[in-house]
């Protein structure tokens, strides 16, 4: 279990400098620039015809080793 963690987390790190913008701010500037740093980002609605949450999740926790089963985020099985 220890290795899934792991995994998750050597995956999910913060590109070098994503934060710089918003260094040393706070109040109104601060707001303003992590704001800045997240739009633009593409949204998915949580259910559609189209390309939706439940798609994303499909592809995001699928089992490499077998297409057929999802890996739980909090215990890896």
């Amino acid at each position: 279990m220890f290795v899934v963690f792991a995994f998750i987390i050597a995956n999910a790190q913060i590109p070098d400098g994503y934060y710089d913008a918003a260094a040393g701010l706070s109040g109104e500037e601060l707001k303003s620039a992590l704001n800045d740093i997240i739009s633009g980002h593409t949204i998915y609605p949580y259910t559609s015809s189209e390309t939706d949450i439940w798609d994303i999740l499909k592809e995001s926790d699928r089992d490499p080793d077998n297409a057929s089963n999802v890996i739980l985020l909090y215990t890896g099985w």
